[in-house]
């Protein structure tokens, strides 16, 4: 099941991961949360036993005592899902939903998956970033939308009322442009007509 190279970041068919679910469950039916995972195991090591850990919490492979543990962490993060939303990577890994809930909700496992979807939205929001930047460079018209957002900072969070800085740098700005399109009309020769009246 390990990969020839004992890379430190390959991963798993899912061939590899369907042999691991029977051992997912103790000899009693009860799912396995801790001692899927190396790190959490309170009982000594043992390479026979078929409820050992398969899973490591690290960010890479690693190997312990003669067996080859996949690292969870790159495996959650190679599938294109929205943090919550990890049907598929629940039944593909782990081999049932109400396992995987089981696992957000342990007080032993639940932060590390926590920073595990933190680290997901972080991927997708880069991953929509750099799209909407191409969209808006090279798509002609239908890069407009994207463009809007690109300009207006549109991912940036927006709170209430400007601060006093925000409001007269603002200011200075649209004094600025102000004076810059008075100058533009003076040369072009256009007047405004002030008060409706000529």
């Amino acid at each position: 099941m390990a990969p020839t190279d004992s890379s430190q970041v390959s991963l798993p068919t899912k061939e590899d991961l369907k042999k691991i679910h029977p051992h997912l469950k103790a000899s009693n039916g009860r799912r396995v949360l801790r001692g899927m995972f190396y790190e959490l195991i309170n009982t000594g090591y043992n390479e026979e036993d078929p409820s050992e850990p398969y899973f490591t919490l690290k960010d890479r492979n690693i190997e312990k005592r003669g067996r080859f543990l996949w690292s969870m962490k790159n495996i959650y993060l190679s599938y294109e899902h929205i943090p919550g939303f990890e049907y598929e990577f629940a039944l593909d890994v782990i081999g049932s939903w109400d396992h995987w809930v089981l696992l957000c909700e342990s007080t032993a496992t639940g932060p590390y998956i926590a920073a595990w979807r933190d680290e997901q939205a972080i991927k997708l929001q880069a991953k929509a970033m750099k799209a909407l930047f191409k969209t808006a460079l090279f798509e002609g018209a239908k890069g407009t939308p994207a463009a809007k957002f690109i300009a207006d900072k549109g991912w940036e969070v927006k709170r209430g009322r400007p601060s006093k800085e925000d409001v007269i740098r603002e200011r200075k700005q649209a004094a600025g442009l102000n004076e810059q399109v008075q100058k533009d009309m003076e040369r072009l020769g256009i007047s405004v007509v002030k008060g409706g009246k000529a």
